[in-house]
């Protein structure tokens, strides 16, 4: 396996970062980042995110009806950022590496992402329905943006017959991984399940 392995460095970045810049950019989006931070999807609400932001609750109510996909829109934006830099920064030896190193890393920041930690240790029943029940729409941006890099690769190394298929058991594998950080965390991991990620995810890519 070829290859790169994210390393405890990177992770500490993505954990001390700020929102992204589509998200500080937008009054809305920041405000709700903020309120996500403070207390949780589950305590959340419109009226705050929209105190926040500045804007009457009718001009927030018309953009977002509900809090789901305000909290959808913030979590997108952030995950896209991160796979960008992920696909920017990743190395291998063949598009088959370099895609594996792109889905470990993008996957390891976001699960140390201070967002996602937070989303986790305050309302985590929250994310349940996206492993049992349903493919929100920023897993379902994951999976667009993971199948169109497979469909892409020209050098002979990924097996992609099917890459929606294959974009969306990855998209399955990495949720697991993300959504239990703070679990293997707790019980003394030191990242190493990180690099394994990478060894998985690119042997059943290749």
């Amino acid at each position: 396996m070829s290859a790169a392995l994210a390393d405890p460095p990177a992770l500490a970045a993505a954990e001390a970062s700020a929102p992204c810049a589509a998200v500080r950019a937008d009054p809305v989006l920041a405000a709700a980042y903020d309120v996500l931070l403070d207390v949780g999807p589950g305590k959340a609400t419109l009226t705050e995110v929209a105190r926040r932001a500045g804007v009457s609750r009718m001009t927030l109510y018309r953009r977002h009806s509900q809090l789901r996909t305000l909290v959808s829109e913030v979590l997108t934006a952030e995950l896209v950022t991160l796979l960008d830099e992920a696909a920017r920064t990743a190395a291998g030896d063949d598009d088959a590496a370099r895609i594996a190193a792109t889905v470990s890393g993008a996957s390891r920041a976001i699960a140390g992402h201070p967002l996602m930690l937070r989303l986790i240790a305050l309302d985590p029943a929250t994310l349940l329905p996206q492993l049992v029940t349903r493919r929100g729409s920023t897993q379902q941006a994951a999976e667009v943006l993971l199948a169109a890099m497979l469909r892409e690769s020209r050098d002979g190394s990924v097996r992609a017959n099917d890459p929606e298929l294959t974009a969306r058991i990855v998209g399955t594998a990495a949720s697991a991984f993300i959504y239990t950080e703070s679990l293997a965390r707790s019980e003394g991991d030191d990242g190493t399940r990180w690099n394994e990620f990478t060894r998985m995810i690119e042997g059943y890519i290749a």
